[in-house]
């Protein structure tokens, strides 16, 4: 039995788009799917980039190799998913009006 969104957890999100959307790029994304999404993402690959640069830092290569290496496949692995659930996320209007002109003034 699958649970409804409105009682998803923060990991329920993550899988919803990497198990289920990972290279859905039509419809949109729920605001929450993607700051989930965003933030399970964070919580993953910050550790496993710490645990790399410990590794540097004590001179060992077993322990930087293990969290960089990790890491890069994590981040390899994200690079579908973050764009499909960004493309829908961007779906969303955003109000720009003034914005531009402020920007291309300044």
């Amino acid at each position: 039995m699958e649970k409804h969104e409105s009682n998803y957890n923060l990991f329920d999100w993550w899988k919803k788009v990497v198990l289920k959307n990972y290279a859905n790029f039509e419809g949109r994304a729920r605001r929450s799917e993607y700051w989930y999404f965003v933030l399970t993402n964070i919580i993953f690959l910050i550790p496993l980039y710490v645990i790399g640069i410990l590794g540097v830092a004590n001179d060992s290569m077993a322990l930087s190799f293990l969290g960089m290496g990790l890491y890069i496949v994590a981040a390899i692995g994200l690079i579908v998913p973050s764009l499909a659930v960004a493309v829908r996320g961007y779906t969303i209007p955003i109000k720009v009006d003034g914005i531009i002109l402020w920007v291309l003034s300044h």
